[in-house]
């Protein structure tokens, strides 16, 4: 998949999350946003549940805050690598979209 090609693109450094889980991060991340918007929708504050939204998406994958922000800077300044784990990002949304839907229809 995304990883199987890697060998053109530059070296991930140690202490930076591997692609393959910042991709997973990355989508809990953009659904936890979804859902603070939702939420703001009826009145609560987006920044709040944004944050707690977050900080439950680091627990549950096993990591801080620092050690997500460090490695996003260091994927931010790698547009290759940026680039491949957004495709699979909208890949890994849109399937869980699609499970919400067919669960939705039964």
């Amino acid at each position: 998949m995304l990883y199987s090609c890697s060998s053109d693109l530059p070296d991930v450094p140690s202490g930076v999350i591997p692609p393959e889980k910042m991709v997973k991060i990355l989508a809990d991340i953009h659904l936890a946003d979804a859902v603070a918007e939702t939420k703001a929708a009826q009145g609560a504050s987006v920044r709040a549940v944004s944050e707690e939204l977050h900080e439950w998406v680091y627990r549950t994958h096993g990591i801080t805050r620092s050690e997500f922000e460090n490695s996003l800077r260091f994927y931010e300044k790698t547009p290759e690598w940026m680039n491949k784990m957004y495709e699979e990002v909208q890949v890994a949304i849109s399937k869980r979209q699609n499970e919400l839907q067919y669960i939705n229809s039964k």
